[in-house]
């Protein structure tokens, strides 16, 4: 039974390639098995009905990207309205913006954004963009077609090869040509005068050369320890006409509350955060959204990677200079998804990276641009 069933599905496949619907190219041996004939079939029906309809291909192959991008030349128009969905992470949210972008270039569609409350800010300065809405308003929402840009972009095999902006460009069927990885984030008026304010409660005066030095990653395994970060601190508060500013609302922020030429900002919500990453001639951090943030800020960045292959993260961040081990035996380990490390080895990729190493490649930074304070 099943071998007549396999049969069957290859027939219609077969067809599929004749009515230059997928290329005979991407149906392999390993491709060619009744699961995955089944899911070509699958995505095709769904996508060529497409008026209403939900995306659910979670397997990311040169077909199923055909396939979708058939689907949208198939049956849509200027009026098509388009769900586009992320809700987590800053540096993600940020790249599906680049995202949103390629599509509205590519069909002129309506964009709508569904995202968390935390990241409206950054959706709702976008010209491209008709409406932000959290997950609860988008459920009541008339769409033709949800993308969901949320999921499978962290996991392997596709993150060995792929960066995270392809991988979302690719569930969305867009080509290269679209993707605008010179991306830089537009600003507000108010983010810079509220920040500013902040730089002048810490004393700051705009001929010092400001670092800003962001603690942690979301994640604990991406985060450099803290008593390096702090004897960092200590040294770079020592420099000559330099600052520091520590982009962090964490506790561990206390720590730093006593080094002198350091500011600690009583609040950083989103805009004030933006605000601030924009002033800061270089900043420092560890594989976390500030690095997103810096990169599409266009700032300077000395970026302290372990866990996670730093190329599948800074590919597109042209001022960013990377600190990573890849000596490590266990890195990267994709967040423990091929290494499990224990106490004897916790982090083995970050303690790799020392003080001295990113003092030197600070130092190196900072003559690198030090005729190049644009903002």
């Amino acid at each position: 039974m099943r071998a007549k069933i396999l049969e069957s599905h290859r027939a219609r496949v077969e067809q599929l390639i004749v009515q230059g619907a997928i290329r005979k190219e991407d149906i392999q041996g390993d491709a060619a098995d009744l699961e995955q004939l089944a899911e070509v079939e699958k995505a095709l029906s769904i996508l060529l009905k497409f008026p209403g309809t939900y995306l659910p291909i979670s397997l990311l192959t040169p077909s199923t990207v055909r396939i979708f991008d058939l689907g949208f030349k198939a049956g849509t128009t200027k009026k098509c309205k388009i769900l586009v969905e992320r809700f987590l992470g800053l540096g993600d949210v940020l790249l599906a913006l680049i995202v949103c972008r390629g599509l509205f270039l590519k069909y002129g569609f309506k964009i709508y954004f569904v995202t968390s409350e935390l990241f409206f800010t950054l959706a709702e300065r976008m010209p491209f963009i008709e409406q932000v809405m959290t997950g609860e308003e988008a459920e009541t929402f008339r769409f033709d077609l949800k993308i969901r840009l949320q999921g499978e972009v962290d996991f392997l095999p596709l993150c060995e090869k792929n960066h995270r902006l392809d991988l979302m460009a690719a569930i969305a069927g867009l080509e290269r040509e679209y993707l605008n990885t010179d991306f830089r984030l537009p600003l507000k008026e108010s983010e810079r005068e509220q920040s500013k304010d902040i730089l002048m409660e810490g004393k700051w005066n705009p001929e010092e050369y400001l670092i800003g030095v962001n603690i942690q990653s979301f994640a604990d395994l991406r985060t450099w320890p803290i008593v390096r970060t702090e004897n960092l601190v200590k040294r770079l508060a020592q420099s000559p006409q330099t600052r520091v500013v520590i982009l962090e609302n964490q506790e561990v922020r206390s720590r730093f509350a006593n080094i002198p030429n350091v500011i600690l900002p009583k609040c950083t919500d989103l805009e004030s955060l933006i605000g601030l990453v924009s002033f800061c001639d270089l900043v420092v951090c560890p594989d976390s959204g500030i690095l997103h943030l810096a990169g599409a800020l266009k700032r300077p960045t000395v970026a302290l990677f372990g866990p996670i292959l730093p190329d599948f993260r800074t590919r597109y961040y042209s001022r960013c200079e990377v600190l990573y081990h890849p000596e490590v035996f266990c890195s990267p380990c994709w967040d423990l998804q091929t290494y499990n490390c224990v106490n004897g080895d916790y982090k083995a990729c970050l303690l790799a990276i020392t003080v001295d190493e990113v003092f030197d490649k600070i130092d190196f930074m900072r003559k690198k641009y030090e005729e190049t304070r644009d903002f």
